[in-house]
């Protein structure tokens, strides 16, 4: 049989002569055993080759035929025992015959036609077969006619992919249902078949469709399409009348290549109504001017469309899932989006794009063929950027086993820029995340990321672990904290100073830098310092301008001194209040605030005095001293269930012979009140020490204006102003320092409906993030009046302001900690007065020598022969009990001065009371120029008090700005 064929085809075998036989098997393909199972002849014969010349073999697999002519019947027609061969293909062969069944053939390919078939292709012919195929290695279309197919089924066939080259499109039915078709019509070929394409949806799910148009152009054939299935067209498309519906193409991919400038309307691609299963669009030589936005897309490939302008706009405008995109090869302009960086797969080459490339794409460049896809752009370079920071940040879910690296600028879905020790396989979730699974009996504490394309390696960390300092330096207003348990991102750190925030420059995993506002003052030690990453976080103490080593203070409920590693209890007992007793006797301290019910081992000491507890209970402790005649204010210590807190400036021994100012100067102009150190003066005489003759010339006055905005009060004279203003309320921690700074200034409301006295305007605030109110109530004093504060009695005069302030419900950040409040008295000068006040110029003068640890503190500020006293009661109402209060210098400069009034720690409420007058030097000329003089005092309400203006005169508006004119 081997023999007879290869006559046939002009190569005949001749005996091998070291063998004695004829080695088929040198031109053939054999079995083990020595039996032919490939045959492949690659001539071109002289005589016809048909079934006769195979049916002698029994075991072919392959039969491929180059060059050969061939008889009508190769592989046998039945009753003929047919060849069993698996697969039959025709290359370059001559006189085929396509309406003969194949049978007992599972695959039948036709390679590069020469010449037109001698009959119709029938599927009846194909009945036995699997796939028929038809190819083209050159140019595809013919001079000749492409065979017709002939539906002529009775009986269903299991034909699953046919591959023609063909004069007409087939009719399938449920009789012929293949899952695989490509058609490619040639010359002349029939386009009513086309109408065989408007409704595909009996072809199985998950089919493909390939139609290639080698002659002229068509107009859209897809109508109606099976579920899931992939729908190709290449040629020329038919410029539409109107968008086509593709309501019912339910194919999750379209593919249309070389479809010409007519496919579109408006510009647009001529589609309406995508369905979801529409997941793939793909739209080669076309010229559009938009690009779709269908949400379901996951891939949307426009290249060499004639796309132009800067149409791209974000990621987000469009889609919700796609993943790739080519849009190469067209004329679009503008910039590039990071959003974009969420595509897995993307090709933005050979446009017109301008820089800034998204550093989610130029940061892996290096490395990696990222830039080949951005190519041909105008683009100032393709290299990665200097500037790339990687700012990862590790989370684990241990219910579901999984960790998530996110942060900005990771990676990109074609390749995986990093590699992990321990290994772990990363999963690109997005260019920001990246997910892991982990076995929980071995997931490592620390995890170490290498960026081999940056050369960057990132220490992460899986545990929730607080941050670890170890040591802390700084340089003027920068911080540099090293240790461990730090994050990359400086959005999750926050570190505050004083309960001032820190702002991070840089953050790794055992180094942060950041910045305050301004530099602290040299005398600045053991600030609290807050150290906060991702919620976990750590409190230590650091000293400026200085190398800090941290010590641990291991387990601590308080306050950690991190110099010593000292831990002062957060305990939640407080002194609020203490009423005293006279110096040198004995008698009983009254300690009022909270001390819990129980109450072991208490002690109390007074100036290093013992005070013997003689009652209890959670609210006050009732103790026996023997007093002294020390002065000033004496530090209490209360220890009870092994915790001690001490009291600086509630306790003051009550002198019995109070002195006043200056003696009040003379007998004749002032009597000494000898029980609070207050000057009664006579004579027309006035001032804290009764040294100021009252002017009482009628036609000078005195202006007061109120602002309601602001809450403040302001006297003028001339050019002449003084002010005094509440200006924050300081929270002060046990070691001194400044833990949050409430400014007071221009945050008041005018509630003018609370007052049924005309002569009082009441303001309040609520502090920012916070149940506390302050209210200040001003009040207009026409007559002389007697008033009592915290058990001091003492007279205001008529024609004066009192001024009062409340706070309540203050939350503290620990109970060890106290108010303070801040008082601005300052004098300045109108520049355009109008006036030749020369005779009368004065620079300011600020005394403060009366400011003692005292029942009374005097202020007084001289500037161009007007005279401002401040007279502080050094008592505070706190909780409704009396107590001392101690007033201090804050800062002071040459025209103001900011007073420090230091309020116990208290539950409810706090008040407090001092007053200020404005008066005449007796040094003052009126004779400069005939002219009228004013008197400016500014009093400016920003906490808890009782202010007293003296005025000669004033005036109250009753819009925004009250005027109250008085005669002096």
């Amino acid at each position: 049989c081997a023999d007879n064929l290869l006559s046939k085809v002009g190569y005949p075998l001749a005996i091998n002569g070291d063998l004695g036989y004829k080695d088929f098997c040198s031109k053939f393909v054999c079995n083990s055993n020595g039996t032919i199972n490939y045959i492949n002849l690659n001539t071109i014969n002289q005589d016809l080759i048909g079934y006769d010349d195979f049916s002698c073999f029994t075991v072919l697999s392959n039969i491929d035929l180059n060059g050969i002519y061939l008889k009508d019947n190769v592989v046998g027609t039945p009753p003929q025992r047919p060849i069993s061969s698996f697969k039959v293909n025709f290359y370059n062969c001559y006189n085929i015959y396509a309406n003969i069944p194949y049978s007992a053939t599972r695959e039948v390919h036709f390679l590069n036609l020469v010449e037109p078939f001698k009959t119709n292709i029938s599927l009846v012919a194909l009945s036995y077969i699997k796939n028929f195929e038809m190819y083209e290695n050159s140019n595809p279309y013919k001079t000749f006619l492409y065979p017709y197919v002939d539906n002529d089924l009775t009986s269903a066939i299991g034909l699953t992919t046919l591959i023609l080259y063909s004069s007409n499109v087939p009719i399938f039915s449920s009789l012929f249902r293949p899952s695989l078709i490509q058609i490619n019509l040639g010359k002349g070929f029939d386009a009513s078949s086309l109408s065989n394409l408007n409704d595909l949806s009996i072809l199985p799910q998950y089919s493909s469709i390939s139609l290639r148009v080698l002659d002229g152009s068509v107009a859209f054939p897809f109508k109606k399409t099976s579920l899931n299935s992939r729908v190709v067209f290449t040629g020329y498309l038919d410029k539409p009348s109107d968008y086509i519906d593709l309501s019912q193409f339910a194919s999750n991919s379209l593919s249309l290549s070389n479809v010409s400038n007519l496919f579109s309307i408006n510009g647009e691609i001529p589609f309406k109504n995508y369905q979801s299963t529409l997941t793939e669009i793909i739209i080669t030589d076309g010229s559009f001017t938009s690009i779709p936005k269908h949400s379901g897309l996951k891939t949307l490939s426009l290249k060499n469309n004639n796309l132009s302008g800067d149409i791209l706009g974000k990621y987000t405008d469009y889609y919700s899932g796609l993943t790739k995109l080519d849009i190469s090869n067209n004329k679009l302009s503008g910039t590039i989006d990071e959003s974009w960086c969420l595509l897995q797969s993307f090709d933005f080459s050979s446009n017109q794009f301008v820089d800034p490339i998204p550093k989610c794409f130029s940061c892996f460049f290096s490395g990696f063929s990222y830039s080949m896809y951005f190519k041909s752009n105008n683009f100032a370079s393709l290299d990665t950027p200097n500037d790339c920071i990687i700012t990862p940040t590790l989370t684990v879910n241990r219910t579901i086993n999984r960790m998530y690296l996110s942060g900005e600028y990771l990676g990109l879905s074609l390749y995986n820029p990093f590699s992990s020790t321990p290994s772990m396989t990363w999963k690109w979730i997005s260019y920001s995340l990246y997910e892991a699974e982990f076995i929980p009996s071995t997931t490592p504490d620390i995890i170490l990321i290498r960026f081999t394309s940056l050369d960057k390696n990132i220490t992460l960390f899986t545990s929730q672990t607080a941050p670890k300092v170890s040591q802390v330096s700084s340089t003027y207003d920068t911080f540099t904290f090293i240790g461990s348990y730090f994050a990359y991102n400086t959005s999750t750190i926050k570190i505050t100073i004083q309960s001032v925030v820190c702002g991070i420059q840089s953050a790794t995993f055992d180094q942060i830098i950041c910045s305050m506002p301004s530099p602290f003052t040299s005398d600045k030690k053991d600030l609290i310092t807050i150290i906060n990453v991702a919620g976990l976080q750590t409190q230590i103490t650091v000293t400026p301008n200085q190398l800090n080593n941290i010590v641990e203070c291991g387990v601590c409920d308080g306050i950690c001194i991190s110099s010593n590693g000292t831990c002062i209890p957060n305990i939640k007992q407080y002194s609020s209040s203490i009423i005293p007793i006279e110096k040198n006797s004995e008698g009983t301290v009254q300690i009022f605030g909270f001390f819990g019910s129980t109450h072991s081992n208490l002690a109390v000491t007074i100036g290093g005095i013992n005070c013997i507890v003689t009652y209890v209970d959670e609210k006050l402790i009732n103790c026996t001293l023997k007093g002294t005649d020390s002065s000033g204010f004496q530090q209490v210590n209360i220890t009870q269930n092994e915790y001690s807190w001490s009291s600086k400036s509630l306790f003051m021994y009550i002198d019995p012979i109070q002195s006043c100012p200056n003696s009040c100067t003379k007998e004749e102009q002032g009597i000494c009140d000898t029980k609070v150190g207050i000057c009664n003066c006579k004579n027309n005489y006035s001032g804290i020490d009764c040294s100021i003759l009252k002017n009482n010339d009628q036609n000078l006055k005195n202006i007061v204006s109120i602002d309601k905005t602001t809450g403040s009060s302001i006297i003028s004279n001339e050019q002449t102003n003084f002010e005094i203003k509440f200006i924050s309320l300081l929270e002060i921690d046990i070691i001194g320092n400044i833990i949050k700074n409430h400014s007071l200034v221009s945050s008041w409301a005018n509630n003018e409906n609370e007052s049924n006295d005309e002569n009082v305007y009441i303001f309040s605030q609520n502090l920012i993030n916070s149940t506390c109110k302050i209210v200040s109530v001003i009040e207009q004093v026409k007559e002389d009046k007697q008033f009592s504060f915290a058990g001091v009695d003492f007279t205001v005069d008529a024609g004066s302001i009192k001024l009062s302030i409340s706070i309540s419900n203050y939350t503290y950040a620990s109970a060890l900690n106290s108010l303070q409040l801040l008082i601005q008295s300052s004098a300045n000068e109108t520049e355009d007065h109008g006036y030749d006040n020369g005779c009368n110029n004065q620079n300011t003068n600020i005394d403060t020598t009366e400011i003692k640890d005292s029942t009374l503190n005097f202020i007084t500020i001289r500037k161009n022969e007007k005279i401002l006293n401040g007279k502080f009661i050094n008592r505070v109402i706190s909780d409704g009990n009396p107590t001392s209060l101690q007033t201090s210098i804050f800062s002071k400069t040459q025209d103001s001065l900011i007073i420090a009034l230091n309020l116990p720690h208290f539950m409810n409420e706090c008040l407090l009371d001092p007053d200020f007058s404005v008066l005449v030097s007796p040094d003052f000329k009126s004779t400069c120029q005939s002219r009228k003089w004013v008197v400016p005092v500014a009093v400016v309400v920003p906490v808890v008090v009782v202010s007293i203006l003296v005025i000669a005169g004033a005036v109250f508006y009753k819009k925004n700005k009250t005027e109250i004119k008085i005669k002096l």
